[in-house]
């Protein structure tokens, strides 16, 4: 993870206490319990290419709901170099019986960019289905955005 890495002593970032908590930047060792205590909230996977072995891109379960809502946010991004070579597709057909049979989701939710046709092919080519807009989603760049929205219920048809 990103977030998690292993410090020297002249590496560990800010160190804020008060009477009652210690804030610092995260640690390799504490992955066990950040783990422990983030267990089915969300999952980083990265996408690796089967023919190679090289990192290609990434995608994210995140903001698992559970409760009457049985949701969660797909996320994803790709490597220039790797881009418009099926990749993302394959990883998202992939991910897809891990959400609906292994989490027992009801709902894959995803947004994108209206200007982001790749993206949206990428949806729709997995069966996501549009469902509305929401205006001013999405703070990319510096700038907050519209975004489409997309979902994939467990009832409909894996492609």
């Amino acid at each position: 993870m990103a977030l998690l890495r292993t410090a020297t002593s002249s590496d560990l970032g800010p160190v804020i206490q008060s009477d009652r908590v210690l804030l610092r930047t995260p640690q390799m060792s504490d992955y066990p319990d950040w783990a422990d205590l983030r267990e089915d909230m969300g999952y980083a996977l990265f996408i690796f290419s089967a023919a190679s072995g090289a990192l290609v891109g990434g995608l994210t379960l995140c903001n698992v709901r559970r409760g009457v809502t049985q949701a969660c946010t797909l996320g994803y991004w790709i490597g220039a170099p790797h881009a418009q070579k099926g990749y993302m597709t394959a990883a998202v057909r992939a991910v897809i019986p891990f959400v609906f049979d292994s989490l027992e989701l009801h709902r894959l939710e995803a947004a994108c960019l209206p200007t982001n046709t790749a993206s949206i092919k990428l949806l729709e080519k997995t069966g996501f289905k549009r469902e509305g807009l929401a205006r001013r989603y999405l703070r990319i760049n510096g700038v907050w955005q519209d975004h489409l929205l997309y979902a994939l219920l467990d009832t409909d048809t894996r492609r």
